[in-house]
């Protein structure tokens, strides 16, 4: 069954069905903020709290080589904060273009188990789409 089959209202009617195909491009957040592999678990950190972002690519000239969350610096902290993010970000990193369907970005995201995926077009990392993103859509088409 489709993700976007059915929502049950409080009364337990259906509300709708996403009516328009909706790309990545459309929401995903473009401003983005990253950190290089020797970005300190510390600087991590503080980028993090003050953005309000829960996640951040990490970029080695120009290519994406690792992502962190805001769990993987926080465990970090307290014990080794002038660490280098490369000794702890994930280096196996799904990504989805930014033409991709709204639809498999979230079954997707349910598949890999993941809560964010950088969106790269051409090798180019032009944004990032995030739970929270998908929600935000979800919110405004449903709700």
């Amino acid at each position: 069954e489709n993700f976007h089959s059915i929502i049950p209202t409080k009364a337990g009617q259906v509300k709708r069905q996403l009516k328009n195909k909706v790309t990545i491009g459309e929401i995903m957040s473009k401003n983005l903020l990253t950190a290089s592999p020797h970005t300190t678990t510390q600087e991590a950190f503080r980028i993090m709290k003050d953005k309000g972002i829960h996640h951040l690519p990490v970029m080695e000239k120009n290519k994406l080589i690792g992502l962190v969350s805001m769990s993987d610096v926080r465990m970090y902290l307290l014990h080794q904060p002038t660490d280098p993010v490369r000794n702890f970000m994930k280096t196996k990193v799904y990504v989805i273009g930014s033409n991709e369907d709204f639809q498999d970005a979230v079954r997707k995201m349910v598949e890999y188990s993941v809560s964010c995926f950088p969106v790269v077009d051409d090798k180019e990392l032009v944004g990032i789409v995030t739970e929270r993103d998908l929600f935000k859509h979800i919110s405004r088409e449903w709700l």
